[in-house]
């Protein structure tokens, strides 16, 4: 006899649990690896885009449409040791998306692309080649395990609770608050269902809840 367990429905995470941060805590980041850093780069691309670790490790120029304001998130960048390093399939299909991009990322990606050619010129034959957006300054891929590193430096450096998953759930509350769908951000995000987008971060937009609360008073006046 095959007993079915009850489902038991898990609390809603907070903001703390998500670690999601304030602008002002991203401007700290920015401050403490430098704006003109090649570490800093795959945070800014997390930030604005709401992109996963690998996503943003495995993004190549070939990918970015900086005319048309856009990244194709079409691949992933997998770390299974210190040398074991492969662009692979992504998470699902919902992950293979188009996100648009604003000015100031757009801005941010051609500096990158012009310090990469300079970095070309100054190494030499010592640069390492490929079509990577998130290198470092001789050319070598920034992984998944050098931005798990640098994030365990903000926290402990700058004090506040942070990983770089926090980003993507920084990035995704902030459009919530400010008045996207949640159909809009499941797509951003690359969420197979909307469920997945509602359950995580509809809860905890607090200024939308106080907007809805003054919508009803505004409408049901007595």
């Amino acid at each position: 006899m095959y007993i079915k367990m009850p489902k038991i429905d898990e609390p809603a995470k907070t903001r703390e649990d998500l670690k999601i941060i304030t602008v002002k805590q991203f401007s700290q980041i920015v401050d403490y690896f430098g704006r003109d850093s090649a570490e800093i780069v795959p945070f800014f691309i997390a930030f604005y885009t709401g992109m996963r670790r690998g996503e943003v490790c495995g993004l190549s120029w070939n990918n970015v449409d900086l005319i048309n304001r856009e990244i194709n998130v079409v691949e992933q960048m997998k770390q299974f040791g210190a040398h074991d390093i492969r662009i692979g399939k992504l998470k699902t299909a919902a992950s293979r998306r188009t996100i648009p991009i604003g000015n100031a990322l757009v801005s941010i990606l051609k500096k990158q692309r012009l310090q990469q050619s300079k970095n070309r010129l100054r190494y030499g034959k010592r640069y390492f080649e490929s079509q990577l957006v998130c290198t470092k300054s001789n050319g070598k891929p920034i992984t998944p395990n050098s931005v798990k590193y640098l994030s365990s430096l903000v926290h402990s450096k700058l004090g506040f609770p942070f990983n770089f998953h926090s980003l993507r759930h920084t990035h995704a509350t902030l459009l919530l608050e400010a008045g996207a769908t949640p159909k809009e951000v499941q797509v951003r995000l690359g969420h197979s269902k909307i469920e997945t987008t509602m359950n995580t971060y509809i809860h905890i937009t607090s200024s939308k809840k106080k907007e809805t609360a003054d919508l009803f008073e505004s409408i049901a006046k007595i």
